[in-house]
């Protein structure tokens, strides 16, 4: 049994090669942003924030987005109380970034 460091560990369970945390300059990135980039890896996670304003997001991601609770999109949805545009894709229901951003917009005072 090899002994590997906690780096190696967390890299193969991610699936992540070491070229792939390695930086531009072929040495190592500092050691929060390798640990960042696995745990966004292993969880799954979009940089909302980086994304394409025509970007679909989940209902969980734009609860996330906006700062409120998942129940509380469904709950808009259902009732109509906020002006917030959604897509249905069958039983699916996404968000696009730029209509979150616009409703955002017109709630600022």
């Amino acid at each position: 049994m090899t002994s590997d460091s906690p780096d190696e560990i967390a890299r193969r369970i991610a699936g992540l090669s070491q070229k792939e945390t390695t930086g531009i300059d072929g040495k190592s990135p500092g050691k929060s942003e390798s640990e960042d980039a696995i745990a966004r890896r292993i969880a799954g996670v979009r940089d909302l924030h980086t994304l394409h304003p025509d970007e679909l997001l989940t209902r969980n991601e734009a609860a996330t987005y906006l700062g409120i609770a998942e129940a509380t999109l469904a709950i808009w949805a259902s009732n109509g109380t906020q002006t917030l545009p959604l897509v249905k894709i069958g039983r699916l229901v996404r968000y696009q970034k730029s209509d979150l951003d616009a409703y955002i917009a017109r709630r600022k005072k």
